[in-house]
């Protein structure tokens, strides 16, 4: 891992629990005394809102962000319908008539006849 990537890992880290101690980097990063001081200084430089607690950690002084894990296109909702768009796919019947559900004995998702 590149130290631009532990550097950006090791924002996220903080940005998300709003203080992280030199112990948690030194293990979550591997680095030694000497990368762990390059972080540190890394990150106070470059960030403003990074702060030094000296002898425990770094804090973040701006709001914290709670990143949600990834979502699958799956389990998304569907995007709404505007009310005229509601009204336009109901408004008229299917030309084939109401659907029936067959069941398949595969226990996989049912298939309609019309």
């Amino acid at each position: 891992m590149s130290f631009e990537e532990i550097l950006d890992q090791a924002l996220a880290m903080l940005q998300r629990r709003g203080r992280v101690t030199y112990r948690t980097l030194q293990r979550q990063f591997n680095l030694d005394d000497a990368a762990l001081e390059d972080l540190k200084e890394a990150l106070l430089y470059a960030h403003p809102h990074v702060a030094d607690d000296p002898g425990h950690g770094l804090r973040w002084q701006g709001e914290t962000t709670s990143t949600p894990p990834p979502v699958s296109p799956a389990s998304q909702p569907a995007p709404r319908l505007a009310a005229e768009d509601l009204h336009a796919t109901h408004a008229e019947p299917s030309p084939r008539g109401p659907r029936t559900p067959m069941p398949n004995a595969a226990n996989s998702p049912c298939c309609f006849v019309t």
